[in-house]
């Protein structure tokens, strides 16, 4: 009897597990759907919520670290642009690997950001990258974005 409830202790606790990773993985894609929409809109204060006020942005590509506040400061003129309509922006995400517990997240995978200007010339970047996420309360906040390397349509492709 004792080696029954214990099984279904087992069973019970494996459950929870699965679940409560699917229920991190279910809310990170609702921030995903979020930052994306704030990128797409141009709205900057909105984009800037999805970060820890101490997260870190790290650059192989261009070889290069910063605070997230002097990354804003850089990013911020292209959400000026988008929207006051200069340019329309967009930004897909695909996942490669993604671990999860109830309070972090980490994830790797592509990103495809995309301008097209008041020409309608598009300039496309597919970048690969690792972030890492941490649940504050209820919300989660990106502590630490990797832009590794960027890469092309057909790498972005294999992660359809």
């Amino acid at each position: 009897m004792i080696a029954i409830k214990f099984l279904l202790f087992l069973i019970t606790f494996f459950f929870q597990e699965l679940n409560s990773q699917s229920n991190a993985e279910l809310e990170i894609d609702r921030v995903w759907s979020e930052l994306v929409l704030s990128v797409k809109k141009g709205d900057f204060s909105k984009y800037k919520s999805f970060y820890h006020q101490d997260a870190v942005f790290i650059s192989q590509a261009n070889q290069t670290t910063a605070t997230i506040k002097d990354a804003f400061v850089r990013w911020e003129e292209g959400f000026r642009q988008t929207r006051s309509g200069k340019i329309k922006t967009n930004l897909e995400v695909r996942f490669k690997k993604r671990l999860a517990d109830k309070k972090t997240f980490f994830e790797e995978g592509m990103l495809k950001y995309w301008t097209t200007d008041s020409e309608g010339n598009d300039n496309i970047s597919y970048l690969e990258f690792e972030a890492v996420w941490i649940k504050r309360g209820k919300e989660w906040l990106m502590i630490m974005e990797n832009q590794k390397s960027f890469l092309d349509e057909i790498e972005w492709n294999k992660l359809e």
